[in-house]
């Protein structure tokens, strides 16, 4: 904390000079009796660090515990995203669903490229047994 202070009155405060000003007139004074507030609050400040510090390797700690059960949550919430990911593009492609057959034959109808402009692509249809 700094109080200015004409340069004739700098005798009356006890303190320490901390600047000048641009004109040599004020000097810039820290008072000692300010001092010790001012080490109580850095004091304070560091106090209050290694209280964050604290309390976040707890709660880190905590989390830990638990480490196997969100490992298993972000492997379904990847799937879940995947899935629906698919349905999204397939929703934006016009795609369906298609059907498995045993019967080892493959039909598509009104098959095209997915990439393909479908204002120029000409769908297949298509049959092998």
């Amino acid at each position: 904390i700094c109080i200015p202070v004409k340069k004739e009155y700098t005798h009356k405060i006890a303190g320490i000079v901390i600047d000048n000003s641009a004109s040599g007139n004020t000097i810039f004074m820290e008072p000692t009796s300010s001092a010790k507030y001012y080490e109580e609050l850095q004091q304070l400040r560091i106090e209050e660090e290694n209280e964050v510090q604290r309390i976040l390797y707890e709660l880190s700690d905590m989390v830990a515990e638990y480490e196997e059960v969100f490992r298993n949550d972000i492997r379904e919430m990847e799937k879940l995203d995947f899935i629906f990911s698919k349905g999204k593009l397939s929703l934006e492609m016009d795609g369906c669903e298609p059907s498995i057959s045993e019967d080892r034959i493959i039909n598509l109808v009104e098959a095209r490229h997915p990439l393909m402009d479908r204002k120029v692509c000409v769908p297949l249809d298509l049959k092998i047994l």
